[in-house]
């Protein structure tokens, strides 16, 4: 048996060895900041209950407003897949820092590898895949949104699963079963990117790919994940739930035109994609289309890639919980096409590479350590990452939670402001201390549970 490695096979490995220290390295020293702290502790309810419920016997997670709990007292906010994978981290680590982060950091490690299996199957380019697998290791946005607690890593790791699953081109109920669970998995992740990215597929591989088989693939599965999911979305909402904060706000055209733009412009801030980069894409689209050695494949290669992150885009500008007014778009629910942002810049450097070897590498340098295609004031977001982590100091969470470590006292009370230090607070401190959450008297949650609540979790 041949066990030796292709010089393309050794690359891959090395490069994945440096996501693995990238990723892993002091991520558990920053603690978790607010949305973080949430996920962790609804983890923590799930390894006490089996559901993440919003109260632990002790603590309440809840805002004025009332918006995370339902009559039973369990969340509806957000999806229930990263509760369950925080609980599992937790329970195969420690319930610190680290455990709450390890199996996501892992998703994300596990997500640049799947990348690359969808890039060989898709494009059938092994040498376009590592260029891609080399700015995941080094994109700064893409590791800071691995290295949460939260869904991020796991629709990163769901989005190139449904392209290999899809590239496999097999019939049968093993293609069909895994398309069910994929599907599902993605709804229990965030139910607005499942939504997108589903959908972003089904078009690009309908329009560049087999039309029949693009549909046998994505809406075979639909009666079992409407299904399963109709049903728990009932039972989730049947015993009283307030107002939903995820509703259509962006309909008309100029609202969500203007959220478009602002995710088009951050995917350039955060170099994700960008601007400087686009006309290099574009000539790669060209000189693919007039190459006579070019596959009918890799012709179409660029173009879907670049509909998918259009329509991707466009959908979750409509469907995104923002206002127009907003001067950023919440590129958060955008990352389950990180993958492909990337790999549209791999796609610029390929024909570069072919045509001259030096400029290709001049400019993965100028990509991966310089903004300077950003058209931005000049940085290296790469060489304040190592900086940061090398040189690391105390976030503000940590800096609390160890001052009232020193100082508390066992079943004392506590009331935290601002809002977004609550579930941190509850995670670290929830053991050792009883928090006192603002609730006003209009907040639906007091109707839906309040028989059920010790009083001290109000404060008015």
């Amino acid at each position: 048996m041949n066990l030796r490695l292709s010089p393309e096979k050794k690359i891959l490995i090395v490069l994945l060895c440096l996501s693995g220290v990238a990723l892993f390295y002091n991520a558990g020293h920053y603690y978790l900041w607010g949305d973080e702290g949430v996920t962790a502790f609804y983890g923590k309810s799930v390894m006490k209950f089996g559901l993440p419920y919003g109260f632990d016997g002790t603590n309440l997670h809840q805002t004025k407003n009332g918006l995370f709990l339902n009559g039973n007292l369990l969340p509806h906010l957000d999806g229930w897949l990263q509760y369950y994978a925080a609980a599992l981290s937790m329970t195969l680590f420690e319930t610190d820092t680290f455990g709450a982060r390890a199996l996501f950091v892992a998703a994300g490690l596990l997500s640049i590898f799947l990348q690359y299996i969808f890039v060989v199957r898709f494009f059938r380019d092994e040498r376009l895949a590592l260029i891609n697998v080399l700015l995941l290791t080094t994109s700064v946005t893409f590791l800071l949104f691995t290295r949460q607690c939260r869904y991020y890593s796991l629709v990163m790791l769901l989005a190139p699963a449904v392209g290999c699953l899809y590239s496999l081109d097999r019939r049968g109920w093993v293609p069909y079963i895994g398309a069910c669970l994929l599907f599902l998995l993605l709804f229990f992740s965030q139910y607005i990117i499942a939504f997108a990215i589903l959908t972003a597929f089904l078009v690009v591989f309908a329009l560049f790919d087999d039309r029949s088989r693009a549909f046998r693939f994505f809406l075979r599965p639909l009666p079992v994940v409407v299904g399963v999911a109709g049903l728990f979305l009932f039972w989730l909402y049947y015993p009283g739930a307030p107002h939903h904060p995820n509703m259509l706000k962006n309909l008309h055209p100029a609202d969500f035109g203007r959220i478009f733009w602002l995710y088009v412009k951050d995917f350039n801030g955060t170099q994700l994609l960008p601007f400087g980069v686009v006309p290099f894409v574009i000539w790669s689209w060209i000189r693919d289309a007039r190459s006579p050695e070019s596959d009918g494949l890799s012709r179409r290669g660029v173009p879907a890639m670049i509909l998918l992150v259009l329509l991707f885009t466009l959908i979750l500008s409509v469907l995104s919980p923002q206002s127009s007014d907003a001067r950023y778009s919440d590129i958060r629910y955008a990352c389950a096409v990180f993958p492909f942002l990337l790999l549209l810049q791999a796609l610029a450097v390929r024909p570069l590479w072919d045509w001259h070897k030096g400029l290709a590498t001049l400019m993965l340098v100028v990509m991966i350590f310089t903004n300077l295609l950003t058209f931005a004031t000049p940085r290296s977001f790469l060489a304040d990452y190592v900086v940061e982590n090398v040189r690391n100091h105390d976030n503000s969470v940590k800096a609390a939670v160890q001052f009232l470590e020193k100082r508390i006292r066992p079943g004392e009370f506590l009331l935290i402001s601002p809002n977004h230090m609550i579930g941190s607070m509850e995670f670290y401190l929830g053991d050792r201390m009883r928090f006192c959450n603002v609730i006003g008297p209009d907040s639906p949650i007091l109707d839906l549970g309040q028989m059920r609540l010790p009083e001290y979790v109000y404060s008015e």
